[in-house]
């Protein structure tokens, strides 16, 4: 493989992981959503807001944050270029989808 070609990959890598975080957001909104529907009582409806917002915290905000900390902008996805991040753990926060899911399933399924 020709070092264009891995730079080539590496950004289109870059912009999926991106359109996962969206689409994986999406699908939890989705969820989220049809459970606001089923009113039972005021307390779960509660545990899905907060599921909501966990969601919009967790899967959304910070792990795009974490895709576009790095400056200069290619550095985002060209390990080769040094760049500067304002947040520390970006790497393993943009793959942070899983637990506040199974927070919200658990939350509401109790």
């Amino acid at each position: 493989m020709m070092p264009y070609d891995m730079l080539n990959y590496m950004y289109y890598l870059w912009i999926t992981q991106i359109l996962n975080l969206i689409a994986v957001a999406t699908l939890k909104y989705s969820i989220c959503g049809y459970l606001l529907a089923l009113k039972f009582s005021r307390v779960y409806l509660t545990v899905v807001w907060a599921s909501i917002l966990m969601v919009t915290t967790f899967n959304l905000i910070l792990p795009i944050m974490g895709c576009f900390c790095s400056t200069p902008f290619e550095a985002n996805w060209n390990n080769s270029i040094k760049g500067k991040c304002f947040i520390k753990t970006s790497s393993p926060l943009t793959y942070s989808q899983v637990s506040p899911l199974y927070v919200c399933f658990v939350g509401v399924t109790s």
